[in-house]
């Protein structure tokens, strides 16, 4: 977490639930963020109340911020995701933008 120029995390309700994930890793790599040390990219995985957390200050994907487990088609959701990581990390483009 310390070296990566990019940090995806994986939004779930049990991400959250976690003290270690959302006190030491998420507070961390939004540390980074900030600073811009690092890239952080969340990726909502499945239904949670993420928009409480210090994440809801970063631009998450999918952009339509749909659970990529509530998509229809899944591979829809996960090809935009990487699409998307793609962009940002080639162009080092802010996200959605």
């Amino acid at each position: 977490m310390n070296e990566a120029d990019v940090i995806l995390l994986l939004i779930s309700a049990d991400f959250l639930a976690s003290d270690f994930c959302v006190d030491v890793e998420l507070a961390r790599a939004v540390e980074r963020d900030r600073d811009g040390t690092a890239r952080v990219i969340p990726i909502v995985v499945h239904s949670a109340d993420w928009e409480t957390h210090p994440l809801a200050s970063l631009q998450v994907l999918p952009r339509n911020r749909k659970p990529v487990a509530r998509w229809e088609d899944h591979d829809d959701a996960w090809t935009e995701v990487a699409q998307e990581i793609r962009r940002v990390v080639a162009s080092r483009a802010p996200l959605g933008r």
